[in-house]
């Protein structure tokens, strides 16, 4: 009886073969086993490729070899994870990090392996998403739109040049064509101007709109539990602190302080700088974020703050660049794609 317990085990084990249950951390502190899932972001570099996700293929020598996967379907969709390839596995020939085996409903029939810490840290694999905007109705600001609402709120003049601007803003190339050939610009000047005014005349400024712009935080505070936020490299002054850029705009924010830190718990924070740092031994937190920013406008001409000892034309410098806005909130990325590896958010 005992034989005959132990063969069926045996075939058993042969017909429906188990993937070991052993667990991996990965450096930034997420601890992995097999039937986990992974959520998988867009591809690392300027191709339609990955880089850290493989598919295995049998070549004509009859020998696994593995190639870079194509982005196609993959992106923010789901893999489960099947087994756990260490470095010390013979499976993978000169593998020297631990590579994950998975399965995508996407591509059933493809062998798809994961070098997991690279693929963290390049954001191939999403190690924290945003599962929804902070305001669900708002709509993304143009550089058109933006254009036509800073020569409304300013009341500047609709001439030659701001219309030959805002062909600009709309469509570069044909900005180019038209500064350079001036029949050109006479041709359409009309339609355009036409089409400026209309969109000044038709801006909605009851919505919530959202803008994207890369910026900077400084060292975590363990006594305010968060990060200080700065949307600019330089040192501000009394006319820019309240200042926002994003397109050549400059946003001027009425409760700029509300957007000037960012809350994040400290087990958050020490995951985030972990993914930050990367997985080399020299790695450092890198500065630079990428953050959605809601706003409502404002209708009307903003008052520029003037130093005492101001040189600067600060009204000829900034008037045709300036939006009044009140900040509502932002979400914060350390993903250049503004839609996930979520740092915090304000609300």
């Amino acid at each position: 009886m005992k034989q005959f317990l132990y063969t069926l085990l045996l075939l058993l084990s042969i017909a429906f073969p188990t993937f070991s249950q052993d667990t991996f951390v990965s450096y930034d502190g997420q601890t992995l086993k097999p039937g986990d899932t992974l959520t998988l972001g867009n591809h690392y570099i300027s191709s339609s490729k990955y880089t850290t996700i493989k598919e295995g293929l049998i070549n004509k020598y009859g020998k696994m070899e593995y190639n870079a996967m194509e982005e196609g379907k993959l992106p923010f969709s789901q893999v489960t994870i099947k087994k756990i390839i260490h470095p010390t596995s013979t499976e993978i020939f000169y593998n020297k990090e631990v590579i994950l085996f998975v399965e995508s409903s996407k591509y059933p029939k493809k062998k798809l392996y994961i070098e997991i810490n690279k693929s963290i840290e390049h954001g191939e694999v999403v190690s924290r998403i945003a599962n929804k905007k902070l305001f669900e109705n708002s709509t993304e600001l143009t550089q058109e739109q933006m254009f036509a609402c800073c020569v409304r709120v300013n009341s500047l003049p609709v001439n030659d040049n701001v219309v030959l601007n805002y062909i600009s803003a709309i469509d570069k190339e044909l900005g180019r064509a038209c500064t350079s050939d001036k029949f050109k610009f006479e041709k359409i000047k009309e339609e355009y101007q036409n089409r400026l005014e209309k969109s000044m005349a038709d801006f909605d400024f009851s919505k919530t709109y959202f803008i994207k712009v890369n910026n900077y935080h400084g060292e975590y505070s363990f006594d305010k539990k968060g990060y200080p936020i700065s949307f600019t490299s330089l040192k501000e002054t009394s006319v820019t602190k309240n200042f926002i850029p994003c397109n050549g705009f400059n946003f001027m924010i009425t409760n700029i302080d509300k957007a000037k830190f960012l809350p994040v718990p400290i087990e958050a924070a020490e995951a985030y700088e972990k993914r930050s740092k990367g997985t080399g031994n020299n790695g450092y937190v890198k500065p630079l974020i990428y953050t959605v920013i809601y706003l409502t406008l404002i209708d009307q001409k903003m008052t520029i703050p003037k130093d005492k000892y101001q040189v600067l034309n600060v009204e000829k410098l900034y008037r045709s660049t300036l939006i009044g806005a009140n900040f509502k909130g932002m979400e914060v990325f350390d993903f250049p794609n503004y839609k996930y590896n979520l740092v915090g958010t304000v609300q």
